[in-house]
């Protein structure tokens, strides 16, 4: 089971929130099922955002309408920057943040119309997603509509290619920070050639009812 930090930002972290393909998907995923929730249900959902992080999913929810997020992280470092965030760009809004993970959240505190969850690593179930997930809707904390859960992402397929990528030669014990001091904003913007379409590797249902708003992650 993955077991995030407790304190400051770890190593990864900037390049992650540098992910213009990854982030967008998220967004698109994120407003497709609280249009789908508000058109379903009548009202904008109340969200549960796993692995808050800095609260960009939190924040992206917002902006598409949900009435209210309450964002968990068990790293205080990462929390307060999401409160920070929140209430410089949603001062209105409502929002209650939680420093703990999530098994320890009680329905007693809280049942939730919708989560999003930031916790796809750089495979697709690294920091052990599939199982937060499935001990949330267990206790209850979820709630079910005919069968429905609202879950982004719902769920995922990871694709592996083959990349011509001159920058990149030599690199063999993972990303090394100062070799990449030339990409401007993610790994993707060094020149590169694609050598091969997408083989999948692994596919994830992360919710197991019946999809939403699929979120396909590509690596």
């Amino acid at each position: 089971m993955f077991v995030p930090p407790r304190h400051g930002v770890p190593s990864y972290f900037l390049p992650m929130l540098n992910d213009v393909d990854r982030n967008s998907s998220y967004e698109q995923a994120i407003r497709d099922t609280l249009l789908d929730f508000n058109v379903r249900q009548g009202r904008p959902p109340a969200v549960l955002d796993v692995g808050a992080s800095t609260g960009m999913l939190s924040m992206m929810a917002l902006k598409h309408g949900a009435s209210s997020v309450t964002l968990v992280e068990a790293n205080r470092t990462l929390l307060d920057l999401a409160e920070e965030h929140i209430r410089h760009g949603f001062p209105d809004a409502h929002a209650t943040y939680k420093c703990c993970v999530s098994s320890d959240l009680k329905a007693t505190e809280g049942v939730y119309d919708m989560i999003v969850c930031e916790l796809v690593g750089s495979m697709l179930n690294s920091e052990s997603m599939s199982s937060y997930l499935a001990q949330i809707i267990k206790r209850g904390l979820l709630r079910s509509f005919e069968g429905r859960y609202y879950v982004v992402p719902q769920r995922g397929v990871m694709t592996a290619r083959i990349y011509d990528c001159p920058a990149a030669v030599g690199l063999t014990t993972g990303i090394e920070t100062p070799r990449c001091s030339s990409f401007t904003l993610q790994c993707t913007t060094a020149p590169h050639r694609k050598k091969s379409s997408g083989l999948k590797t692994r596919a994830s249902g992360f919710a197991s009812h019946r999809a939403n708003a699929p979120l396909s992650v590509i690596l």
